[in-house]
């Protein structure tokens, strides 16, 4: 009886024994799938940051890009359009001579006026001064980009050689001379002249847009979008009408 007694403890003894290794073994085992659980959310959490900081910066390059993109694009648009003004300079120094040589080899016909004879001839002389031989030099220094010495060329020749063919052109030149060098409160004052003092000068619907950009340059938004409205309407189908309206969609 006595034996048989011994044998239920020892054998309860060891089901209790062996159960609390069991126990402590799955503890131990949680705890290490806990411990690796953290870790893994640690390494997910440092990832989501490396990715978000990785998005932030994307964003913000792809803000700088447009920036630089739209920045080069207004660039290459005043470049175009100084292009475009020394080809159109070049015409007309080309009719305006070609008319000067035909006037001059037609003898038996009435000599022109003096009025006249300064508007159509640029190579008119004041003194010894040769105007034709301003306006080049002026030029060819804004081809260099040298705008200071330009302006003062240009600056010279209206002063020297005052209402001859190529005032406007050359009023025309030292507002964009200012332009360039985003002096846009000179710029506008410049252009202004040009428009206000030869309306009926080839450059008059250029100036007109130049005027209304220097304002839109300087924040003068409200007053150069009226600006804009009235070249699309002044100058239809002319491509300073067409840029015209192409600086309005930026207001929507």
């Amino acid at each position: 009886m006595k034996s048989n007694l011994k044998f239920v403890i020892v054998v309860s003894l060891l089901a209790v024994s062996l159960s609390g290794c069991a126990t402590r073994r799955q503890v131990q085992e949680l705890s290490l799938e806990v411990r690796k659980m953290r870790s893994d959310l640690e390494s997910i959490r440092a990832d989501n940051a490396r990715l978000d900081s990785l998005f932030r910066s994307n964003i913000e390059q792809s803000r700088k890009l447009n920036a630089d993109f739209a920045a080069y694009v207004s660039r290459l648009d005043d470049r175009m359009q100084m292009v475009e003004a020394r080809l159109e300079d070049a015409v007309t120094l080309i009719n305006r001579a070609t008319g000067a040589i035909e006037s001059r080899s037609v003898t038996q016909k009435p000599q022109p006026s003096a009025a006249d004879s300064a508007a159509a001839d640029t190579t008119k002389t004041s003194g010894q001064i040769d105007c034709q031989k301003l306006f080049n030099n002026a030029y060819f220094d804004f081809v260099k980009e040298d705008f200071d010495l330009a302006r003062q060329g240009f600056e010279n020749y209206i002063r020297n050689c005052p209402n001859t063919a190529l005032s406007d052109n050359a009023q025309y030149w030292i507002a964009e001379c200012y332009y360039l060098q985003k002096n846009y409160a000179r710029a506008q004052q410049e252009y202004e002249k040009v428009v206000k003092d030869y309306p009926s000068s080839e450059k008059a619907a250029a100036a007109k847009l130049k005027f209304a950009k220097s304002l839109y340059n300087q924040r003068y938004k409200t007053k150069a979008e009226s600006y804009f409205k009235e070249i699309i309407e002044q100058y239809p189908g002319t491509d300073e009408a067409q840029e015209a309206a192409q600086m309005l969609e930026r207001y929507k």
